[in-house]
């Protein structure tokens, strides 16, 4: 176990240093790798919402933009989190089932668009195991704008379009924009490479998937974001 574990994690390196080593994934490989994803980021999700709620000013613009997000806001019944144990795993139970939902689905998206454009034999087991390894980028992704964002006191700042609108002037506007993220795309571009390997596809092919689900995952949001905009205007 502690060897499926380590070789997991070992992964999760090459994912950032050389996707092109994954080319020897297992279906077992592909499962402790999604695990070891799913933990590194909840982590991260947990560490950057304490460390960002910590700023009032950040905090403040959070609770404004999940107040127009349908499903996000608090109203109705509330949960008693007095306690920092309790905010602890609320937060972190949040981080972790959002990091699985997400995973799970972007790996699809790469299993259905990859094999539609290369015509290779993918798995959706290596679709998930690529996912998983390029999971490091949104730890670097959180390095970086974590600091920007308490240097501004807002989650404008970032290498994301999202820094040209107001949040809580045009928060569903914003919430779009902030994903077409230079790391997003990079992140994107190093999943479609890692999966490519796995069946011998050249790098190069990676520049025209990854791009492509990244494009398509993006419309989907924004499709979910003008729909919950005409929602909140009673239309």
């Amino acid at each position: 176990m502690f060897g499926r574990l380590a070789s997991a994690f070992k992964a999760l390196w090459f994912g950032l240093v050389s996707p092109q080593r994954l080319s020897d994934i297992t279906t077992e490989s592909a499962v402790a790798i999604f695990a070891a994803a799913v933990l590194v980021l909840s982590v991260t999700n947990t560490a950057t919402a304490f460390i960002e709620g910590s700023d009032p000013a950040l905090s403040a613009e959070s609770k404004t933009l999940l107040s127009y997000q349908p499903g996000l806001s608090s109203g109705g019944e509330q949960v008693d989190l007095s306690s920092s144990q309790r905010q602890f795993t609320a937060v972190f139970g949040g981080a972790l089932i959002r990091a699985i939902i997400s995973m799970a689905v972007l790996a699809g998206l790469f299993y259905l668009i990859a094999r539609f454009l290369t015509d290779q034999p993918f798995r959706y087991s290596l679709a998930i195991a690529a996912v998983g390894s390029a999971v490091l980028i949104e730890v670097i992704q959180s390095a970086v704008t974590v600091p920007a964002h308490l240097f501004f006191h807002t989650s404008r700042a970032g290498l994301h379009l999202g820094a040209f609108i107001a949040p809580t002037q045009h928060p569903f506007l914003f919430a779009w924009l902030q994903r077409f993220d230079v790391f997003a795309l990079w992140q994107y571009i190093v999943i479609a490479m890692g999966l490519g390997s796995t069946t011998g596809l050249h790098y190069r092919y990676a520049f025209v998937v990854g791009p492509v689900v990244f494009t398509v995952v993006q419309l989907i949001f924004g499709g979910l974001a003008l729909v919950a905009w005409i929602t909140s205007q009673g239309m």
